[in-house]
């Protein structure tokens, strides 16, 4: 007998019991009803209690895997070939929950494993970006920051440190205050790892997270790109320079020639064309550097 059955059994049982107490009260002459109704009163009463102590053996089975499973719980010891075993053990009633219990849980340490393998690549990430990254608590206090950042400020940022505690540049703080929109700033600051005296540039982009408590700052490097955009205004500023000698040399040889030396002066005529010939070739050779250098830039990119 299983306990699904057990509390119908019991029911069954005193069901019976009076249903024969029943019959022999029909039966019998009333001068027997004295001695039959405390005896079959007795014998109902102990097969009630019998049907109940088996209803009480039969939950019990129910409950000691369950128990048993609690226990482990409690004591951190169940994994899914644990579920598996008191599965297993259990009776017919309780073993699909628990096989239930097994699948979800495998599922579940699946997702777990993957996003522990997912946290773990974002963290590898955050340690190797080139840029810096600050997140600030709603009072500008550091909650994460990377080797970045603090190779690109030239400190050390603990966590739980305010700011302007940490950076040291009003400045720069200020900026942060002020962007909390995702603006760009850009602020000139002393690069600790350039060389000595050597003052770079440092892009600030600062922003308020989805959850509009804490503040994310972004630091970039933007050294580089400002000398080569400095470089490339003075290189335009040069050629500029080399291209109006020429061109007004030749301007006024050709202006020389129209009023009349081509005729009045052969020999000085023929001069003019020469240095004209000179300052084309120049002309000539400055583009060629300027498409190679082009060529060259393109390359790079």
């Amino acid at each position: 007998m299983t306990g699904r059955f057990a509390w119908l059994t019991v029911c069954l049982v005193a069901g019976t019991v009076v249903t024969m107490l029943l019959i022999g009260l029909a039966f019998l002459p009333v001068s027997d009803w004295e001695v039959f109704v405390p005896a079959a009163a007795l014998a109902g009463g102990a097969a009630v209690l019998l049907a109940a102590t088996a209803v009480e053996i039969m939950g019990r089975r129910l409950a000691q895997p369950l128990r048993r499973m609690v226990r482990s719980i409690d004591a951190g010891e169940v994994g899914q070939a644990t579920l598996g075993e008191f599965a297993q053990q259990a009776p017919v009633e309780v073993a699909p929950l628990l096989y239930a219990l097994q699948r979800a849980q495998s599922g579940q340490r699946g997702a777990l494993e993957q996003l522990e393998r997912d946290r773990g690549q974002m963290a590898a990430l955050f340690e190797h970006l080139a840029d810096g990254v600050l997140v600030l608590d709603p009072d500008e206090r550091i909650v994460l920051s990377n080797p970045a950042a603090a190779r690109l400020l030239g400190r050390t940022l603990a966590s739980g440190h305010a700011l302007s505690e940490a950076v040291r540049d009003a400045e720069l703080v200020e900026l942060v205050r002020a962007a909390p929109s995702g603006e760009s700033a850009v602020h000139l600051i002393d690069m600790p790892n350039g060389q000595s005296g050597r003052r770079g540039w440092l892009q600030v982009i600062a922003t308020r997270l989805p959850d509009a408590a804490r503040r994310l700052v972004v630091l970039q490097d933007v050294t580089e790109l400002r000398r080569t955009e400095a470089a490339r205004r003075e290189f335009v500023a040069n050629v500029s320079h080399e291209l109006r000698t020429p061109v007004a040399a030749l301007k006024a040889l050709v202006e020389t020639l129209e009023g009349g030396a081509l005729e009045d002066d052969p020999e000085v005529a023929r001069d003019f064309l020469q240095r004209m010939h000179i300052e084309v070739d120049g002309l000539a050779n400055l583009v060629n550097e300027l498409l190679d250098l082009a060529r060259a830039e393109a390359g790079r990119l």
